[in-house]
Parts: structure tokens; sequence; C-alpha cells
């Protein structure tokens, strides 16, 4: 799902696009709201009413325009350019923070935001209404061109299918078929007209179909006689059992056919003569097949299968009877039998019992990949945090470099507080908490000690109410006692409204001018306590 929301800046409106990341789920869920924005070099942030944590890719180097949430703050920070924190033309947060998003087409106007403009956030829409016509991409449009030609094609052989079968009709009723359809076979309404009608016999009366010859009707009675005496065959009682007619026997021809035509020519008729006369009997089969049943064949098989197996014991028991030691052999063979047996039970127990042990190590070797890959990757986390401590260690050496040069140079101004005598300065640019106590002591002098109300009112007065500065108190040491960098007893504190709060158990330096809107609106001259590596500046004190 794309997330997109409005910035609304005074009169700078800007796009952003949020990724797909917990805390860009949180802040989305909880649109929209307004602020009081402030500015902080390059950064722009503003609280909001979310609360994450911090991330496990959380960067403290980020690009222009994109978007962070700061955990130790609550805050919602867009990033510009460089910050009091960078190195260069690095853009650098005063500590790591959630990067969420980035901002959208031209957003160089918010450049010119200031501190305290009311900035609203709100989420965009961008699914498209059902009013809005669909776009058809080239691809869609080509395939739906092929879809409509193959559609089209289809139905042009179809159409030409339907011209080649369709017959063409005659005046008078006929087919014209063509070659192919000839080639493969008669049609059915040709092989009617061609199959000729058998037309019934005449019957004629009995005096018609006598033989006008003897010698004929004679031999007619032969051949009846032979075919009854052919068609009830004498069968042995010894067959009765297995003889089974078949439902059609077989016709066997006679071996010699009479040749009527012949015979009547000898006999001197015509053809005219004989068109009157009956055709003969079928000629019968002298010889008679019996066949037998399924039945009665697997039953003479099973016959002969005891028959043969009656053979084989009795073979058996006659070569015993002539070696006295075949019983003795029988049962060697049967222990060993049995003894084969148990040694089989025993493998199929053992291989059964291997099978398991080959589960529970194959288990046990997905385990051990398992936990290496985590340890690996718990290496490769521990080796990213090495290398951003040695950036970091290098960096505040740089610092530490830069803050040793410049109280060397001693190139700051020293103001005198009438009501007690000390002097006052500022450091030369904003520096981590620690940063700013070794510069403070290389200049003579220490983070400033605030001991009463009219000393917290002259600083505002004489420093400003709309910087936030570094001063000397801290609990570093144990948590919530307070104490000052000189030792001095805490008689005096002006805490705002909620403070100290120890965020994420890790603020334990003291910050005077709490000017961020945390409540919206600004709180000159109070404390705050915040983390070590926010970069501010810090006022020196010294009692000559």
């Amino acid at each position: 799902m794309i997330r997109k929301i409005q910035i609304t800046a005074g009169q700078v409106v800007a796009e952003a696009e949020f990724g797909d990341t917990p805390t860009a789920r949180a802040i989305f869920d909880a649109l929209p709201f307004e602020a009081i924005g402030d500015r902080w070099g390059g950064e722009i942030y503003f609280e909001i009413p979310v609360s994450c944590e911090l991330e496990a890719d959380s960067r403290e180097v980020l690009l222009p325009g994109e978007l962070g949430y700061w955990p130790e703050g609550k805050c919602f920070c867009i990033f510009l350019g460089p910050t009091p924190a960078s190195d260069g033309e690095e853009i650098r947060p005063a500590s790591a923070v959630n990067v969420f998003g980035r901002l959208q087409g031209q957003w160089d106007s918010l450049q010119s935001v200031d501190a305290g403009v009311k900035i609203q956030i709100e989420a965009l829409v961008s699914e498209p209404s059902e009013d809005t016509p669909k776009t058809i991409t080239p691809q869609e449009l080509a395939q739906a061109g092929q879809e409509v030609t193959q559609e089209e094609e289809f139905q042009e052989d179809q159409e030409e299918i339907v011209a080649e079968e369709a017959p063409e009709v005659s005046d008078i009723g006929e087919v014209e078929r063509e070659p192919e359809q000839m080639q493969l076979g008669i049609a059915a309404a040709d092989v009617i007209e061609k199959v000729p009608i058998e037309e019934e016999p005449e019957v004629m009366d009995k005096e018609y179909i006598e033989p006008q010859n003897e010698q004929v009707e004679e031999e007619y009675e032969a051949i009846e006689k032979e075919s009854e005496s052919q068609q009830k065959p004498q069968i042995s009682d010894s067959t009765d059992d297995l003889y089974t007619p078949a439902d059609e026997p077989e016709e066997i021809p006679l071996q010699k056919p009479v040749d009527l035509d012949e015979q009547n020519l000898s006999m001197g008729m015509t053809p005219e003569t004989t068109e009157s006369a009956p055709e003969p009997p079928p000629a019968i089969a002298s010889n008679v097949k019996i066949e037998m049943t399924r039945q009665t064949m697997i039953l003479l098989i099973v016959v002969g299968l005891v028959i043969a197996a009656l053979a084989f014991i009795l073979g058996i028991m006659s070569s015993g009877g002539s070696d006295p030691s075949l019983p003795g052999k029988l049962d060697s063979l049967t222990n060993r039998i049995d003894s084969n047996e148990t040694d089989i039970a025993g493998l199929k127990t053992t291989t059964s019992d291997l099978d398991k042990t080959v589960k529970n190590q194959a288990a046990s070797i997905a385990a051990i990949q398992k936990t290496d890959r985590s340890t690996q990757q718990s290496v490769n986390s521990l080796d990213t945090q090495v290398s951003q401590i040695k950036k970091q260690t290098g960096q505040i050496t740089a610092l530490q470099q830069q803050v040793t040069a410049l109280a060397d140079r001693q190139d700051i101004t020293w103001v005198r507080n009438p009501a007690n005598g000390h002097q006052y300065a500022l450091t030369p640019y904003p520096l981590p908490w620690h940063l700013a106590r070794d510069y403070a002591e290389k200049v003579g002098g220490h983070l400033v000690t605030i001991n009463n109300e009219a000393e917290n009112e002259w600083l505002v007065v004489q420093f400003g109410e709309g910087v936030e500065y570094w001063i000397g108190l801290t609990d570093e040491l144990e948590e919530g006692k307070w104490v000052w960098m000189t030792g001095e007893p805490v008689d005096y504190v002006n805490w705002a409204p909620g403070e100290p709060d120890n965020f994420l158990k890790k603020q334990h330096y003291v910050m005077f001018n709490d000017t961020k809107p945390h409540r919206n609106q600004v709180e000159p001259g109070k404390w705050n306590d915040i983390v070590s590596n926010e970069v501010h500046i810090g006022i020196i004190e010294k009692e000559k």
C-alpha cells in the first residue's frame, strides 16, 4: 500500500511518500495532526503524538529530503540540509532517527520555512475514483487486438467449414456429393438407391413345384434322409458328461457339391423347366465337433495338479525311506529358518532405531544451521555497530582537536555579571555536552552553575531566550542525583513542566532555555534533561 501525505507549512505545500516500516505505519495511522515547527540548521522538526522505539535500521546520516522520527523527543523531522552536528555537507541529526519516508516532487520552498510556523500533516488519497476512466496500456491494447484477430480468424474458419459441408440442392432434390466424400464412402442415400429390393418369390401351387422327373425326386428324398441322420449324431455313453453342444454348429460343406445345371442338362431339362424347382436343402456337415465348457476344463486341470502333487509327495516319502539322515536334515533346515527369522526381526528393529537416529540427527543439524545463521546475523550486526562506533570515535576525536585549537586561540568574549562579579562567555559553536565541558575547562572556566533566580534571569536577558544552551548540571553518575560540575550544592532548579523525565533512560544532561515546542509554547529560562550527543552552545562561567 502506498502512503502519501501533504505537508502544509504556512504558504508552503509539499508532498511526501512513506515507506513500509513500523514507524511509517504508526505515524500514518495517527494522521492528521498539526504542530509548531522549529529549525535546527537544515532540519525542520516538531513533536507529534506518536511514540516509537528506535528501530534496528535507524541512521545518523541522512540524505536531502528524507523524513525521520526522533524517538528521544517524539519528533517528526524533515531533513533539508546540514545541521549544527554535520561534518561538512553531510546531514546529521542530534542522534539516530528512524527513517520512514522522503519528500516527493519540488520541495525547495521548505528551505524558507522559519521556526514558529504552524505545520499541518494530512494523508493524501491516491486510489482512483470510480468515475476516472481506466487507462489502457499499449500491452493491453495489443493483447486485446490479438484476441480480436484470433476471434475473427476463428469465425472465418467456421464459415469456410460450413460453406464446404453445406450440400448444393438441385431442383429435383438430388444431393451433389464432392469427390472427397465419395472417396471416403458411399452416402447412405446412394446405398439405399443402389441396393436392389428383393422381390418376394411367387408362391406357386403344389402342382408346379413337384419335380417332373422321378429320378430327381428320388435324389431329393435321399438327401433329406441323409440330413436327418446327420442332424441326430450318436454319442457314446462315455462322453455324455463332457459333451456340450455349441450355440451354432459349424457348417462343413459337402466335399463334392451337386451341380444341378449339369444334372438337369444331362436329364434333358432346360433352364426354363427348372425355374420353378425348389432349391435343395442346405448341406449338413458329416463331422460333429464336441466342445467342453470352461468349468469342465478347469476341473480337469485341478485334478491333474492334485495327481502331480500326490506323486511328488510319494516320491519324497520313498526317497526318505532310503535316506535315514533326511529327517535330521529337515530339522536342521527348520532350525536355520527359525534362526534366520530371528535375525531378520533383529535387523528390522535395528533399522527402525537407525531411522529414528537419522531423523534426530537431521533435526539437530537443522537446529545447528539455524543457530549458525542467527549467530552470523548477530556478528554482522556487531560489525556494523563497531564500524559506526569507530566512525563516531573518529568524529569525536576530530571535534576534540577542533575544541583544543579553539581553546588555544581564546577567541571568545567574556561578559561580567555585576550581581556576583563572575564572568560568562559562550562556546564558539554548538558542541555535544562533554566537548562543551572540555572546552570550558581549557579556557579556564566551567559550564555555568546557576544558584538563584536572579542569575537565571540575567542569563536570559544577556544571551537571549530563543537559543538552547548547555549548563553544568548532570546526573550521569547516579540517576536522579543531580550535581553541578563545580561540586556546589543544588539549591535552586527551574525545570520546565514535566521535566526531568529521563526519556528512554538516557537523558542525564541539562539544557537551558527549553524552546522546543513540546507544549506549543516557548519556555525561556526553563531547564530540560536531554541526551549528551545533542549539540548546543555552552554557557561558560569563571569567577575572575
